[in-house]
């Protein structure tokens, strides 16, 4: 080879390397934008890439609850970047996962570890002394693998200590929640916690939290459940029967693993389905928050889950384009 040929294969390489690296630098700056939005199904596609960081995967696994490979992902940021701004928001994705589950000494570890990092960090000064209540007490744990039972009018039917009541599940409460008289009748110490939580009216109030050694429902049994604890006299309980006066939240709706029910009022816990493709799912979890990715006219949208909403809302972003009556 001459040293013209050499020269000119130099610099075909020197460009290509740039060209490369400037459009790595344009794919990270999307993923970041795409994070901090959370634009999940977004972030998925997005990371389909050769080279995407371990940061992005991580995120996106955790996000479609795989939370194996979630751990394996940042692991490798904890790693390399221990100090990093992406290490403080993988220890916030650990702790939010961990929490969701019902495995609140890791919670409280990873928030633990966002302080040692940034001491003033709002959230985690926020959210940690309800985590470190909860973390006292051992993880929650499920037994049995299927049941199947009768929807009520009011609910779905289980025990607290032998105590039967009718409660409704719901994907939108981080936690479970009691009313002070149901803890009351279950025979549950009350904790309170140095922090304020929303109330269904978003007022903040004192948190204080129940933890139930066991709650039955067929032939499964969840031990060592949280719950927020409210007064009786605040809605939505002063306006329910006693026996009724509680919600199922998330961490013991994902202890079931899968849960079904249809119009003829059965609610089928279990067996546990295999995984789903990730690159093909259509829920997701922003936070401690369940989303589906519907579609209309062709069109992806994406909501909140919530099934203890009563009505489907629209925002204005999501009703452009889409019909509209006056019903």
């Amino acid at each position: 080879m001459d040293d013209l040929t050499k020269l000119f294969a130099g610099g075909s390489f020197w460009f290509l390397a740039a060209s490369l690296c400037v459009a790595q630098r344009a794919n990270d700056a999307n993923l970041k934008s795409l994070y901090a939005g959370h634009r999940w199904f977004e972030l998925r596609d997005g990371v389909r890439q050769d080279g995407t960081s371990a940061f992005y995967q991580g995120a996106v696994a955790c996000a479609f609850n795989d939370v194996r490979r979630c751990e394996t992902e940042l692991r490798d940021v904890f790693k390399h970047a221990p100090r990093s701004d992406d290490a403080v928001e993988a220890h916030r994705i650990l702790a939010s996962a961990y929490f969701t589950h019902g495995r609140y000494r890791k919670a409280l570890a990873q928030v633990d570890a966002i302080l040692a990092l940034r001491p003033t960090d709002s959230d985690a000064l926020g959210g940690r002394p309800v985590i470190a209540v909860v973390a006292k007490a051992s993880d929650q744990k499920i037994t049995g693998r299927h049941t199947m039972v009768k929807l009520q009018d009011d609910g779905l039917q289980f025990s607290i200590h032998g105590v039967r009541v009718t409660y409704w599940f719901d994907t939108g409460a981080e936690l479970s929640i009691l009313s002070e008289s149901e803890a009351k009748r279950f025979g549950l110490p009350i904790q309170s916690a140095s922090a304020q939580v929303g109330d269904v009216n978003g007022t903040q109030v004192q948190a204080r939290i129940a933890i139930a050694d066991e709650l039955t429902i067929g032939s499964l049994r969840v031990r060592h459940v949280a719950s927020l604890v409210f007064p009786d006299n605040q809605p939505p309980f002063d306006q329910l029967a006693h026996g009724s006066r509680g919600l199922i939240g998330l961490p013991v709706l994902l202890a079931f693993k899968t849960f079904t029910w249809g119009m003829e009022k059965t609610f089928e816990i279990g067996p546990a389905s295999p995984l789903k493709s990730v690159p093909h799912a259509n829920l997701c979890f922003d936070g401690n928050h369940p989303l589906v990715q519907v579609a209309y006219d062709k069109r992806p949208l994406v909501f909140t889950l919530d099934t203890g909403a009563t009505n489907t809302d629209l925002l204005p972003a999501v009703c452009f384009g889409l019909p509209r009556t006056d019903s």
